[in-house]
């Protein structure tokens, strides 16, 4: 049967409410401080909270960025007893751009290793020449959520996540991790 129009159109109106709802809701979480409920300041991460009850055995530090096309954002990531992590850039709208031309995201087991057990990521749009570039896919701005999973229920060595702009020609070329 075919749907009258009216009601194809309200159907519609219904389905992108809902939409620009969780839409809201994805962004709230890159730019809203879950503790405070201020609003974050680009390019700050934090350590990682559980902000999905349904979900114990991960974590998330969110945040996002606004970087020009001479800075770099640099992560210190410490997993603690998380076994895995991933570092995803994605847009405004939460969307990961064009992944398949260019490395916007970076996990735990392709990211090398520093010698005291932390990650040095390197975010930026242009390609820095480094160890463990995420690239922003040329996005300005965009949003980072860096999930930890793998954790025990009742983890003793939380994951630990900091974060600095530096300029681009600072990190050009260098290798910055340590011990390689």
């Amino acid at each position: 049967p075919v749907m009258p129009p009216l009601v194809r159109g309200t159907v519609t109106a219904v389905i992108m409410a809902l939409g620009l709802q969780m839409e809201a809701k994805y962004i709230k979480v890159a730019t809203v401080d879950p503790t405070t409920g201020e609003r974050r300041q680009p390019n700050v991460f934090t350590n990682p909270t559980q902000n999905a009850q349904f979900l114990s055995t991960q974590m998330q530090s969110a945040g996002y960025f606004q970087l020009d096309d001479t800075q770099v954002l640099v992560l210190t990531i410490n997993p603690g007893d998380a076994g895995y992590f991933v570092v995803p850039v994605t847009n405004d709208w939460t969307i990961t751009d064009n992944y398949w031309d260019q490395q916007t995201s970076l996990n735990i087991s392709q990211a090398v290793k520093n010698a005291d057990g932390t990650y040095t990521i390197v975010v930026s749009p242009q390609d820095p020449e480094i160890y463990n570039w995420v690239s922003t896919g040329g996005l300005n701005q965009g949003t980072i959520s860096i999930r930890f999973q793998d954790l025990p229920e009742k983890p003793t060595n939380l994951p630990t996540v900091s974060s600095q702009v530096v300029s681009l020609d600072h990190v050009e070329g260098q290798r910055l991790v340590a011990g390689h």
